[in-house]
């Protein structure tokens, strides 16, 4: 899908703040609240914006969850296997990678070493899981979802 510079400064407001109207939207970025609510509408429908959603802080929740990034080596068809991972609860990412494994696995466990082992036991039980390797996240020092859209050309 083709954007203009209209629509990344559209993308640009609703990344910092997916909340706000649309007439904020509008007055922030020098445009008609029509406008800005025929685009919005148009990046949703084309898939560009897939969601909104809301970050928690599971520390202020009183949650006490641990991080966990796995790297997956599979002897089998990757699309299968990844999708037995995605079945997990506590997964939450996975990523086809370069190296010497072929999955990442991001997954939040909730407790401590004893629900971690066993989430490691359900990745190690998949069939066509040959081998992973396991890093416990000890404190996330920059996590950012947002897309830097001045990289975007004209087209």
């Amino acid at each position: 899908m083709k954007l203009d510079e209209l629509d990344r400064k559209i993308l640009m407001v609703l990344q910092s703040d997916g909340r706000l109207s649309f007439r904020k939207i509008a007055e922030r970025i020098g445009t008609t609240t029509a406008t800005v609510s025929e685009r919005v509408k148009r990046l949703e429908r084309s898939g560009v914006i897939r969601n909104y959603t809301v970050i928690l802080d599971p520390t202020l929740l009183g949650l006490n969850t641990m991080i966990s990034l796995v790297e997956v080596r599979s002897t089998h068809d990757l699309s299968e296997v990844a999708s037995k991972i995605a079945e997990i609860e506590e997964v939450c990412c996975i990523y086809q990678v370069t190296g010497d494994f072929d999955l990442v696995v991001k997954s939040r466990c909730f407790g401590q070493r004893e629900e971690c082992a066993m989430h490691l036991g359900k990745l190690k039980s998949i069939e066509g899981v040959e081998r992973i390797k396991s890093h416990m996240v000890l404190r996330a020092l920059k996590e950012d979802t947002a897309i830097d859209l001045a990289h975007m050309r004209d087209e």
